[in-house]
C-alpha cells in the first residue's frame, strides 16, 4: 500500500498491546482535544435577524447556516399600511427538504393615521397555487405587529416535477374586513429539483443530494461487498466497529467497485439554464448508473451516498480556483470528531496530518488504470496545494443531517 496505509498500519501495530479501555479513552481524548483546538473560527451557527440578541441562557431555533441563504427584503407602503418582509427569490425541492422557510420576518405597520381593526394577510405562490394566511391583531395608528415566520405549505409533489426553471410570483395581500389595504407582488423562480445550491455559507442543500437510500446505492453495494471479500477476506461493511483500517478498506472497495464493475465516465458540468445562484444541476445516483456518466460533483455525491449507506461520515470537498472548480470526497476514519457542517481548508489539513480523514479524488475511478493509492494522493494534494486558491471547503454530511437536511427521496 501507499504511505498513508503504511502509517496507519504502523500506528495500529504500536497500539496492539494496549488495553482496549486505554485505546478507547485515548481516542475519546483525541476527539475532545481536536474539537477544542479546531473549533475557534469555525462557528457556522448563525441567528435569524428577527431573533433576540444573544445572552446567557438564551438559545435559538435555527442555530445553523440555513439563515445564510439570501433572503430578499420586501418593503412596500400603501395608503393605509406599510409592509416589510423577507422572502426567498427562488425555491426548489432540495430547499424544501432542508426545511428553509419561504418567508420570514413579516411586519405590518399602520400608517393610516386611524386605528385599524383585525388584519388578514395572505401569501400566495404561483404557479404552485399554494398559500398561507395569518391574522394580525387590531393596530393603533403608527403601531406595527410582526411575526417571525409565515409557513407557506408547498406542494412537494409539484416541486418534484419541475425539470426546468419556472418563473413564478409571490403575492402578499393585506385586508381589513374584506377590504384590500395593500397588494404586493414579487418574482419567484421555481428551480428544477435537480438544481443544487453550492455555497459554503449554506451547505445543507448539498447534503440533500447525498442519497444513501436510493436503488443505485444498493446495486453498487452488492459489488462493494464482492470487492471487500476478494481484497480483504470479509464481506463486512460495518461502519466504525472494526477501527480505522477497516474504514479505509471500505473506501478502497468502493473505489474498485466503481472502477471495475460500472464503467462510469466523466462529463463536464451542464450550462446554466436560467438559474444563476452559484449552483449546478445534478445527476442523481440512479441517473448516473442509467447513463454511465457524471460530473465530478455527481460522482462525489454518489461516493458520499455509498459511504453514508455504510454508516460512515463522509465529507464533500469543494474547491474553486482560476482554472475552475472541482468536487471530491473525504471519509472520516473516526466518528464524532467534527461538529460543524462547513470545514475550512486549514482544518482539513489538520485532519489529514493527524490521520483522521481519508481524502479521495472523485473522477479517478472512471479510468481503468487508476489505483486507490493514487486517488488518495491526488485528493490529499488538492487539500495541501494551491490549485484552488480562491476557495476550498468541505461539507460534513452527517452534521448536515443532524441540522435537518433530509436526503432527496427521488430515484
Amino acid at each position: 500500500m501507499g504511505k498513508f496505509r503504511d502509517r496507519l498500519r504502523d500506528q495500529l501495530k504500536q497500539e496492539k498491546d494496549s488495553l482496549k479501555e486505554d485505546m478507547l479513552s485515548s481516542m475519546s481524548d483525541q476527539r475532545d482535544s481536536l474539537r477544542t483546538s479546531l473549533s475557534p473560527g469555525l462557528d457556522t451557527s448563525t441567528r435569524s435577524p428577527f431573533a433576540p440578541a444573544a445572552g446567557p441562557g438564551k438559545s435559538f431555533d435555527r442555530m445553523f447556516t440555513m439563515n445564510q441563504v439570501a433572503y430578499s427584503e420586501i418593503k412596500a407602503a400603501g395608503d393605509s399600511v406599510q409592509l416589510a418582509a423577507q422572502s426567498l427569490p427562488f425555491f426548489n425541492y432540495s430547499m424544501y427538504r432542508v426545511g428553509v422557510p419561504l418567508m420570514e420576518g413579516i411586519c405590518i405597520r399602520n400608517n393610516s393615521g386611524n386605528d385599524l381593526g383585525e388584519l388578514h394577510l395572505e401569501a400566495r405562490v404561483r404557479p404552485l397555487e399554494n398559500y398561507a394566511n395569518a391574522t394580525f391583531p387590531s393596530l393603533r395608528a403608527g403601531k406595527r405587529h410582526c411575526i417571525e415566520e409565515l409557513s407557506v405549505p408547498i406542494d412537494r409533489t409539484a416541486l418534484k416535477n419541475y425539470t426546468e426553471p419556472e418563473r413564478g410570483v409571490l403575492t402578499l395581500q393585506v385586508q381589513e374586513g374584506g377590504r384590500t389595504l395593500h397588494r404586493e407582488e414579487r418574482p419567484l423562480v421555481i428551480h428544477p429539483f435537480t438544481h443544487c445550491i453550492i455555497n459554503p455559507d449554506f451547505p445543507m442543500p448539498v447534503a440533500t443530494f447525498v442519497m444513501p437510500g436510493c436503488r443505485a446505492v444498493e446495486t453498487i453495494l452488492d459489488k462493494v461487498m464482492e470487492q471487500q471479500l476478494n481484497r480483504f477476506g470479509e464481506k463486512s461493511l460495518a461502519d466504525y466497529q472494526k477501527g480505522p483500517e477497516h474504514v479505509a478498506n471500505i473506501c478502497e472497495s468502493v473505489f474498485y467497485a466503481l472502477r471495475d464493475d460500472f464503467d462510469l465516465g466523466y462529463i463536464s458540468p451542464p450550462h446554466k439554464t436560467g438559474v444563476e445562484d452559484g449552483g449546478q444541476r445534478v445527476f442523481t445516483p440512479d441517473r448516473i448508473l442509467e447513463h454511465r456518466r457524471g460530473t465530478c460533483f455527481d460522482l462525489a455525491l454518489l461516493y458520499c451516498s455509498i459511504l453514508e449507506r455504510c454508516g460512515l461520515e463522509s465529507i464533500m470537498c469543494l474547491g474553486i480556483g482560476s482554472r475552475g472548480g472541482h468536487a471530491w470526497i473525504g471519509c472520516m476514519l473516526q466518528p464524532g470528531v467534527i461538529g460543524d457542517m462547513t470545514i475550512d481548508k486549514g482544518i482539513l489539513q489538520q485532519l489529514l496530518d493527524r490521520n483522521l480523514v481519508l481524502i479521495m479524488n472523485s473522477t479517478d475511478f472512471t479510468s481503468n488504470e487508476a489505483v486507490f493509492e493514487d486517488t488518495c494522493e491526488t485528493g490529499s494534494n488538492f487539500i495541501y496545494g494551491d490549485v484552488f486558491d480562491e476557495m476550498l471547503w468541505g461539507i460534513h454530511i452527517r452534521n448536515c443531517r443532524d441540522a435537518g437536511a433530509l436526503p432527496l427521496d427521488i430515484d
